[in-house]
């Protein structure tokens, strides 16, 4: 029996390169693993030591298939892979788009919110012009989670005259007033 050549390492580092450093049945990458060539067709099958026979595999993988020819890697191939990365970097690119113009729209709502707030407490002949506080926002953004613009206009229609503007307890009243509505299953 012949002793087998040793494969090289350029060989070696172009298989490698090409499957982009990952074993090509289960996915890992160093430093999780120690990489190396599999032969497709095994030398004792009279496969070669060729790029078109070989796939990176990592140790564990390569050691349990054993001889057994490799049907077929279970990772797709490095065209399918890079078609993946861009469908998935547009689907990303898209998903933020969304994100952007929920934000946009989530805004929008707490404005027409603040719109109503200052125009119902004209009407409550207060003399100054009243606007929201920021912290008062932030409880409107979070109503606005659960309810519509116009349940929270009917709300605020309901607290406003009951107080002061700037009074604490006017957003206090606003939440009970929701949570009541909730439970009669205004929603």
């Amino acid at each position: 029996m012949t002793q087998r050549k040793p494969m090289s390492k350029k060989l070696r580092f172009t298989v490698f390169a090409r499957d982009g450093y990952q074993c090509q049945y289960c996915g890992r990458t160093p430093p999780a693993v120690v990489l190396e060539p599999d032969h497709v067709v095994p030398v004792c099958d009279g496969g070669k030591d060729t790029e078109e026979n070989l796939v990176t595999a990592c140790f564990d993988c390569n050691r349990g298939k054993g001889r057994d020819p490799a049907v077929r890697p279970l990772r797709p191939a490095v065209k399918a892979r890079t078609e993946q990365i861009k469908e998935s970097e547009e689907q990303l690119a898209a998903y933020r788009e969304l994100l952007r113009a929920q934000q946009a729209r989530r805004e929008g709502d707490v404005e027409a919110i603040c719109q109503h707030f200052t125009a119902v407490n004209a009407l409550c002949n207060r003399g100054d012009e009243w606007v929201i506080t920021e912290r008062g926002k932030q409880s409107v953004r979070q109503w606005l989670r659960d309810w519509t613009v116009e349940d929270l206009k009917d709300a605020l229609s309901i607290s406003i005259p009951r107080f002061a503007p700037d009074h604490h307890a006017l957003f206090a009243y606003t939440g009970g007033i929701l949570r009541k509505w909730r439970t009669e299953g205004r929603q």
